[in-house]
């Protein structure tokens, strides 16, 4: 083949074009890199950095990405969502139950629902419990300036004559889980305890029984007759008995100046008061239906014997002489309180200050000026505390309520729906001789009553269950602990 001078420049040029520049110096690819071990010399191509989302990790482009010199806008970082749990960005962190041991807990996220389902009445911004509160204790705040009359509380003489009070002394009864726990009050102090119950006397057993026997029907058989005769005669040694036909117990020691109530049935067993069975109320006990016995005086004179007269009986004895003022009272506990009122009042404290009680050794506290704790005092559980303050003031010199420490009762914990303490007040009129002003008539007559033993006593609105015990259903059963100090 010939090759023309114009073939001949044409080859020249692609073989120009085609082989490498004379100083050029090949590039030798990096030996095969064993794991972990870093990569070193300046022959090592570029790693791509994870801080340049442009830069592809195999160094190769794809078709559909512009030039590499002009890279779309880096999309931005993920949020890391508040919640760790939360792998999803943005999205709220739920509420977190408390995680609770002992004394220590972790707060949960406060809720105010059950606080604002709390009964607000007619004309007013804030609920009953918050106000009776705030205005029991601003009463008893002021007892140096405004004493409390009348000052005449029932009598010695009136209460022996209506009440027969035994002691255990000795006992194992007064340490419940939340003296333990809070105040440090250990088994090995038992021989400082003194149980004391109040029953009846006998004299006014017998009176009751024979009342009874007085309404059995005569146009009965006389086996029907007798019948009856016998079951009024075991009902009778029932109430002579102080473990079974007993309307209050407490546990005092006064060295260490504390007072435990364990139980009362005031209403149901008091035969000076009015006693109506609530068939809602699974303690309701029909053999007991009674209008109240009256000491023989009109009834704007008669003697009345509340509650906290009771407890204040079973003190004098505990003091025996002594002046209640020399070793003055510290700490007060309400053990096994089933009254549903105060058990909701409770939870939407707790709720409302995000706090919890899962266990049983498990304790929140509310201190004197916050607004749980002027709610509590509203309940009557916290009513009955401040009203004995206040009455008593003379024996026990005045003193008021600094905190309040609250735990599920041991006995509800271990079996639900147990009860024991099952108060609510009633629709009845305040009693001359004492001073409860804030008269609470939306809950049904049930075991106890803050108010008059009158035999007028004891009526109810039987459409309401506000204050009927809790139900097996209904592990809610608490036990408060009253932490007391002098009014400065």
């Amino acid at each position: 083949m010939l090759l023309t001078a114009a073939k001949f420049v044409l080859l020249n040029v692609l073989l120009s074009t085609a082989l490498p520049h004379p100083g050029f110096i090949p590039k030798i690819p990096n030996a095969p890199k064993l794991p972990d071990t870093p990569a070193t010399g300046g022959l090592t191509p570029e790693i791509p950095s994870l801080n340049n989302p442009t830069v592809p990790e195999d160094g190769r482009w794809p078709p559909e990405t512009q030039d590499p010199k002009t890279p779309e806008t880096p999309a931005p970082a993920t949020q890391i969502p508040d919640n760790p749990k939360d792998t999803t960005p943005n999205q709220q962190p739920e509420l977190i139950p408390c995680t609770i041991d002992g004394r220590k807990r972790t707060a949960c996220t406060p809720n105010d629902n059950k606080w604002n389902a709390l009964n607000v009445q007619a004309g007013q911004t804030e609920n009953r419990f918050l106000i009776a509160g705030r205005a029991a204790i601003a009463r008893l705040d002021n007892v140096k300036t405004n004493m409390p009359t009348p000052k005449n509380v029932p009598t010695d003489g009136v209460m022996n004559s209506r009440y027969t009070i035994h002691q255990r002394p000795e006992s194992d009864a007064g340490r419940p889980d939340i003296l333990r726990v809070v105040k440090d009050i250990n088994p090995e102090k038992d021989n400082l305890w003194t149980d004391f119950s109040i029953r009846n006397t006998d004299a006014n057993v017998d009176l009751f029984i024979a009342n009874k026997r007085a309404q059995i029907d005569q146009t009965l058989s006389p086996a029907e007759i007798d019948n009856q005769k016998a079951f009024l005669d075991a009902l009778a040694v029932e109430l002579k008995n102080p473990n079974e036909g007993s309307m209050l117990r407490t546990s005092i020691s006064t060295e260490l100046r504390s007072t435990v109530m364990d139980f009362s049935f005031n209403q149901k067993y008091d035969l000076y008061r009015k006693y109506v069975p609530n068939h809602n109320d699974r303690t309701a006990d029909e053999r007991l239906r009674r209008d109240g016995f009256d000491d023989g005086k009109p009834k704007d004179q008669q003697e009345s014997v509340i509650y906290t007269d009771q407890v204040m009986y079973s003190l004098d004895k505990a003091y025996a002489g002594q002046d209640p003022k020399s070793k003055p009272i510290e700490n007060i506990v309400r053990r096994n309180i089933a009254t549903v009122e105060t058990n909701e009042v409770i939870e939407a404290v707790l709720e409302k200050s995000g706090q919890r009680l899962d266990g049983p050794n498990d304790v929140v506290s509310f201190d004197r000026g916050t607004p749980e704790f002027e709610a509590i005092m509203g309940t009557i559980h916290g009513k009955r505390i401040l009203q004995m303050l206040f009455d008593y003031v003379e024996k026990l010199g005045p003193r008021r309520i600094k905190k309040v420490y609250i735990m599920r009762d041991e006995e509800s914990v271990r079996n639900p729906g147990s009860e024991m303490d099952v108060d609510s007040p009633e629709a009845d009129a305040d009693s001359p001789q004492h001073y409860e002003s804030d008269v609470d008539t939306s809950m049904t007559e049930n075991e106890d009553s803050d108010f008059s033993s009158s035999p007028e006593s004891g009526s109810s609105d039987p459409e309401s269950s506000q204050g009927s015990a809790s139900s097996p259903d209904d592990p809610k059963d608490h036990d408060m602990l009253f932490e007391l100090e002098d009014i400065p």
